[in-house]
């Protein structure tokens, strides 16, 4: 599959998450996308080549911070 670029239309696919019951739900990428501009932020997977102690501290120690829709 090709990167996903600024403007390209989201692949639709299935999250799933534990809700405030402890069940757990899934669902779509499109349904929780649509009509809105989404931002997409992924870490890689812990213990793999490309995990280093320096993308925990970039993702979690340093906020994203939208000032304005047009900082997306």
């Amino acid at each position: 599959m090709a990167p996903i670029a600024a403007g390209d239309s989201l692949p639709d696919g299935t999250l799933a998450h534990f809700d405030e019951n402890d069940q757990l739900q899934q669902v779509s990428i499109h349904s929780l996308a649509k009509g809105k501009k989404v931002v997409i932020v992924g870490v890689p997977g812990a213990f793999t080549p490309t995990c280093r102690s320096d993308h925990y501290s970039l993702c979690y120690f340093t906020p994203l911070r939208f000032n304005s829709p047009s900082d997306l």
